[in-house]
């Protein structure tokens, strides 16, 4: 029998998933958008 922290755990495991999951899709977003803006930088400093 699953007491209060067995539920606790089984619900913030899926959730703390998630949470990762969005995380590492952001930082993704965010590095990729760097990327761009330094290379439309770079290639106007080149004309």
């Amino acid at each position: 029998m699953a007491g209060p922290g067995g539920y606790a755990a089984q619900v913030l495991t899926p959730l703390s998933v998630t949470g990762v999951v969005v995380f590492t899709a952001c930082l993704v977003l965010v590095v990729l958008a760097g990327f761009g803006i330094f290379a439309l930088v770079r290639g106007k400093r080149g004309e």
